[in-house]
């Protein structure tokens, strides 16, 4: 019986010890996978350290006996799920806006600035952009010439001049802007006499362009359009 007893106890402890190596490995690699994602959550590339979070649990669901994941790493892995979704959205911005699908891509962005503010997004060191500061900070020009035009036919003349003076910093091709920038003067000019008839369309031109030769097709439409 005592033979028994020993031989149990022996089996006991060889059970033990092999369960204790079989968590071994698990447990390192649940540890770099941790350590991964922590790097990239300090960079803030939240898309990365999340699917470094999503490694680490697939282990633990590989061997659900071993204690891999902590409290530590459950509560990060939660605490960036809102970040790493904004910048999912953003990526399937620039993803649309690639392939030429710009009023997708700008029903995206919309979508991506109110997730922002609902999440408060802004907590993790993130920043929302204005669609125009987006546009030219990450996307093509393509997605620039879509939204002036988008603008103009919505009769928003101030964000369309904002994107063609932009475009003009950026070293676009004046000789392209010519006409537009002449047709948006003659709007621009009209829309504002509605608003104050008394001001001096000289004055306004000024304060629009300052002196800009670039701009100078747009104060010739302007005074144009004042005068009609």
């Amino acid at each position: 019986m005592k033979r028994v007893i020993n031989l149990l106890i022996l089996l006991v402890a060889f059970v033990l010890n092999t369960n204790a190596q079989d968590c071994d490995v698990p447990k390192k690699e649940t540890q770099k996978f941790f350590d991964s994602a922590s790097a990239n959550i300090r960079k803030k590339y939240y898309i990365t350290a999340s699917s470094y979070f999503k490694a680490a649990d697939d282990i633990r669901n590989q061997y659900p006996n071993c204690e891999l994941y902590n409290d530590e790493m459950a509560s990060l892995a939660a605490g960036i799920a809102n970040a790493a979704t904004y910048q999912t959205l953003i990526e399937q911005v620039i993803s649309m806006q690639d392939q030429e699908l710009y009023q997708d891509a700008y029903n995206k962005y919309m979508v991506a600035g109110t997730y922002f503010q609902k999440f408060q997004v802004s907590e993790h060191g993130l920043s929302h952009d204005s669609i125009v500061a987006f546009i030219f900070n990450r996307c093509k020009g393509g997605f620039a010439s879509w939204l002036s035009s988008s603008y103009f036919s919505q009769k928003k003349y101030s964000k369309t001049f904002e994107i063609y003076v932009k475009l003009l910093e950026k070293g676009f091709d004046p000789a392209k802007l010519k006409r537009p920038l002449y047709d948006l003067g003659v709007e621009m000019a009209m829309q504002d006499k509605l608003k104050s008839p008394t001001d001096s369309p000289k004055g306004n031109a000024e304060r629009y362009t300052h002196g800009d030769e670039k701009l100078k097709v747009f104060k010739q439409g302007y005074l144009y359009g004042w005068g009609r």
